[in-house]
């Protein structure tokens, strides 16, 4: 169960944070969480915002996302 929860966080960090490009408070927002939760998750995975700073929002992920 620990692995599927892990790597659904992941994969949802990641995708949050492509499409907001890196920005941790519009992530959190979007999100509905709060920042310092979302860091503290992006730490648990050792994701780092810089990584998704220049990655642009593909456009599958921007059509889920409406």
């Amino acid at each position: 169960k620990r692995r599927v929860v892990d790597r659904f966080e992941r994969e949802y960090l990641s995708m949050l944070m492509r499409r907001n490009g890196g920005n941790v408070t519009s992530a959190a927002a979007r999100s509905g969480m709060l920042r310092s939760a979302l860091q503290r998750l992006l730490r648990k995975h050792r994701l780092r915002s810089s990584e998704f700073r220049r990655a642009r929002p593909r456009e599958a992920d921007a059509a889920v996302n409406d």
